[in-house]
This record gives C-alpha cells, sequence and structure tokens, in this order.
C-alpha cells in the first residue's frame, strides 16, 4: 500500500501526458502478444539510462501504434468519442524522463484486511474507497482534482494518498497490489509537501517520481494495468500524469503482476484533524471531500466503467472506537464517486 514520502528522497519523473488523459479518461490500449517486444524494448532501453523522448515539432497523432509505444503514449483509441480525448493527451506529450528511485518511507501501511466479508458495505482502518470484485481485472484508471489540504491543529500532523490499483485484496485472492497516485503531507496547520508515486506491493517499496511535486488544484489521471504474452500477465506498466504541469510517466517494468482479483479507487491515510477540498466540481461545497472521475476497469478484456461492475464500499473506520471517519458516497453517472473525510478524523 501507500508509504509516507519524504521530500528529501529523489523522485522519479516523466513529463507531461505520456499515456494519461486526465480531462478525458482515454486509456492505453492493453498491448497484444506481438507487442510485448515493445514493451522489453522500452523497458530495457529505461534500465541502460536511455529514456525515448517523443520527437519535437512533428505531429504525435500520426505516429503508428509501434511508435507510440516506444515513447510510452497510449495507443490510437477504437472507439471513436475517445478520439477528441486521445488527441489533446498525444499533444501535450512534450517531455519524458524514466528514472525512478525507492522512497525510504517514514511511515509504513500494511495490505489492510476489510472488517467484514465483502458484500455492500466493508470496512478499513487505513483507507476508504470502492472496490471492484469478481476477479478478471487488467487494467483500472481514474482522475481526481488534488485537493487543497490543511489541518485544523497546529501540532497535528499527517499524510493522505489517493490512488487507483489493481488486485491485492485479501478477502478476493489477495495477489500483488499494483498501485499508482499521489500523496500529501501536512504539519503545522498547513500542508508541507506532495508527490507522486508507484508501488507493487509487496514487492517493492513505493517509487516516488523524481522532481514531481502535485499543487492543490492539479488534474491528475492514473492508470495501472499487466501486459500479456499468450493470454498470461508477465509485467506490469504504469501511467500517471499531471496534466496541469505537463508531466508524465510511463514505463513497463518486470514487476510480478497482478492476479486481477480486484480493481481500487481510494483515499488512504492517517489524517488527524484534517481539511482539504478538492476544486472538482462533483464536490460539494464545504465538505472534505475528493472526486475520482472516469473511473474505468477493463475486465476479461472489455472496459466498463465503474457503476457497471460489482462493487464494495469500503468505509474507514477509527480501530479503538469503531466512529466512521471516511467513506465513499454513491456512484454518480456510471463514472465517478466522492470520498469524504469527518473533519475530527
Amino acid at each position: 500500500m501507500l508509504r509516507h514520502i519524504q521530500s528529501q528522497f529523489n523522485r522519479c519523473l516523466v513529463t507531461l501526458s505520456c499515456a494519461l488523459a486526465i480531462f478525458a479518461g482515454a486509456t492505453l490500449t492493453l498491448l497484444p502478444d506481438t507487442s510485448l517486444a515493445h514493451a522489453a524494448q522500452s523497458a530495457q532501453a529505461t534500465a541502460s539510462g536511455a529514456c525515448l523522448q517523443p520527437p519535437a515539432h512533428r505531429d504525435l497523432t500520426m505516429l503508428s501504434n509501434a511508435q507510440l509505444l516506444r515513447y510510452g503514449l497510449p495507443q490510437r483509441p477504437l472507439s471513436s468519442s475517445d478520439l477528441k480525448q486521445w488527441i489533446y493527451v498525444i499533444r501535450h506529450a512534450k517531455h519524458r524522463t524514466c528514472a525512478i528511485r525507492p522512497a525510504m518511507p517514514a511511515q509504513q501501511f500494511a495490505l489492510d484486511t476489510p472488517g467484514r466479508p465483502y458484500g455492500e458495505v466493508d470496512t478499513s482502518t487505513i483507507w476508504a474507497g470502492i472496490v471492484a470484485y469478481n476477479s478478471g481485472y487488467q487494467l483500472a484508471t481514474a482522475n481526481w482534482t488534488e485537493p487543497d489540504v490543511s489541518s485544523t491543529s497546529q501540532a497535528r500532523s499527517g499524510t493522505l494518498g489517493f490512488w487507483v490499483g489493481l488486485g491485492g485484496d485479501p478477502q478476493h485472492g489477495g495477489g500483488y497490489l499494483v498501485q499508482a497516485g499521489t500523496e500529501v503531507e501536512y504539519a503545522g496547520g498547513k500542508q508541507t509537501y506532495s508527490a507522486a508515486w508507484i508501488e507493487d506491493y509487496p514487492y517493492n517499496d513505493a517509487q516516488a517520481l523524481d522532481k514531481w511535486q502535485p499543487a492543490s488544484g492539479d488534474h491528475i489521471y492514473a492508470q495501472v494495468g499487466n501486459y500479456y504474452q499468450v493470454g498470461r500477465p508477465i509485467q506490469v506498466q504504469y501511467l500517471l500524469e499531471d496534466s496541469s504541469q505537463n508531466l508524465y510517466f510511463s514505463e513497463v517494468f518486470a514487476w510480478p503482476p497482478s492476479n486481477g482479483s480486484t480493481a481500487d479507487w481510494s483515499t488512504e491515510g492517517r489524517a488527524p484533524l484534517l481539511q482539504f477540498h478538492s476544486a472538482n466540481p462533483n464536490c460539494p461545497a464545504n465538505t472534505n471531500c475528493v472526486s475520482f472521475y472516469n473511473d474505468t476497469a477493463t475486465r476479461n478484456g472489455t472496459q466498463e466503467n465503474i457503476g457497471s461492475l460489482t462493487t464494495a464500499a469500503i468505509f474507514l473506520k477509527n480501530p479503538k472506537t469503531g466512529d466512521t471517519l471516511a467513506n465513499p458516497g454513491g456512484i454518480h453517472n456510471n463514472t465517478f464517486f466522492n470520498d469524504y473525510w469527518q473533519a475530527s478524523s
């Protein structure tokens, strides 16, 4: 799960809209077997110190799918309804950086086990959000707007993370949890640090993205998934973009793939006396809210909106008192939901 990432440690960056469609929700097509060579080639290039940059002064929308993959960019969508969003993403892809560094966590959260079997509502002691289950998940995507974070107490500090994940739930098949997201830290009554990160839990620690500090109000898109060969997942892929800063990260790693047991959308952390609000209009005024929107998952080869999946709402509970500290609202328009935190959490 998410780790608390300190600012003195290096983070891995990638510039701009690599395959992430922040407003649009455009998603990277799962690679067919014949494209695995490009994925492996990209991973090998990164390992050797090369990081293929998209060509300057060229209309990237004219590149072939094979060429797009070399630069970590999403393939041309099959659906005409996604084309406008894909064009927006591709034309904002300017620069790419591929190095990552392990982030040394000051705090580590164990893989959470729900308080009771899955159903309409489950509980957690560290996070709140939505889990889609019944297995077969190959790709998950989410969008959110970085909230403005503060604390009602000068003496309190905390960490709050926002992420999309694939697999890892112990109640539904377990396995590796492939995650991508952002986090904020606050102390002395105000936000002190932010970062973007990826992780394959418990295989490795959180990998922070170099020189990337999302700001309040930034539009974030995250996508995680498996790469397949002969019908079997063999690698993991991450896409993470801050379209407000024109930054993107896109890489394939030979890390253990998710078993696809679940797709997850979450706000996570220990957040005492926290106050925050997203600028996204989905969030009602005067609420501690962050909205996850244009949420999709690809299950057994078919991309579906979050509202079409079998899902459980996860309520964050105080482990000592049992009080609800955070909870998701309902799924709206088949595509988004809000996470709400209590001001006294």
